[in-house]
C-alpha cells in the first residue's frame, strides 16, 4: 500500500489536469499530423514539441528544428544583401515597396504592417522594419540555442555535422542580425 504522500507518475497531474500519460499520447498524436515541409510552421512550436514528451526531446525532429531556423537564417541574410545593395540615394518609398514585397514571399516573418505608402512613411516603415527583423534575428538566436541543447538526441554518426551545422547558422543568424541594425540605424532619402 503507498503512503498518502507517494504519487504514481502517471496519475501525476501535470498541466491543465492532464496526466503525464495523456500527455505523452497528445503529443504523440501532434507529432504524427505535423507536417515539417508546412512553410508556415514555427521552429519554437516544434522545438517544443519536440521536446514536451516524458521520454526526451525527439531527435528528428530536434533536427527539423535547426534545418527551419537556418532558412530562416538564410532568407534574412538575402534579404539584408538585397536591402544593403540599394544605392545611397535610391528613394525611401522605393526600398519600402521592394522589402514589402520581398517579405510577402519570404519565410521571415514581416515585422509590422505592410507597406501603405498613404497609411506610414517610407522613412519611418524602412527603419522599424529593419529593427524588427533585426529581433527576429535574434528571436532565432535565442531559438537555436534551445536547439543546441538537445542536439544530444540525434544519432551519434550525425552530431558532429549537426553540431557545425549549428555553428555555421549561428553566424549567419549573427551577420544578418549585424546587418538590419545597421539598416534600422539609417534613415532613408524622402521619396
Amino acid at each position: 500500500m503507498k503512503s498518502s504522500n507517494q504519487s504514481d507518475d502517471d496519475d501525476l497531474v501535470v498541466r491543465y489536469g492532464q496526466t503525464q500519460r495523456e500527455l505523452d499520447e497528445l503529443t504523440e498524436l501532434r507529432r504524427a499530423e505535423l507536417d515539417l515541409d508546412d512553410p508556415g510552421l514555427e521552429a519554437l512550436a516544434v522545438l517544443d514539441l519536440a521536446v514536451s514528451s516524458s521520454r526526451g526531446p525527439d531527435g528528428p525532429l530536434v533536427v527539423a528544428c535547426l534545418a527551419m531556423i537556418g532558412r530562416q537564417a538564410q532568407a534574412a541574410v538575402v534579404l539584408a544583401r538585397g536591402a544593403l545593395a540599394a544605392p545611397a540615394d535610391q528613394p525611401a518609398s522605393v526600398t519600402a515597396q521592394w522589402l514589402s514585397g520581398a517579405l510577402e514571399v519570404s519565410v521571415i516573418p514581416p515585422g509590422s504592417t505592410p507597406y501603405v505608402e498613404w497609411l506610414t512613411p517610407a522613412e519611418q516603415w524602412v527603419p522599424a522594419e529593419a529593427a524588427s527583423i533585426a529581433d527576429h534575428c535574434g528571436f532565432l538566436l535565442d531559438e537555436l540555442t534551445r536547439v543546441e541543447q538537445h542536439l544530444d538526441r540525434v544519432p551519434p554518426d550525425d552530431r558532429a555535422a549537426r553540431t557545425r551545422e549549428a555553428s555555421a547558422v549561428r553566424q549567419t543568424l549573427t551577420d544578418a542580425r549585424d546587418a538590419w541594425r545597421t539598416l534600422a540605424s539609417h534613415t532613408p532619402s524622402a521619396s
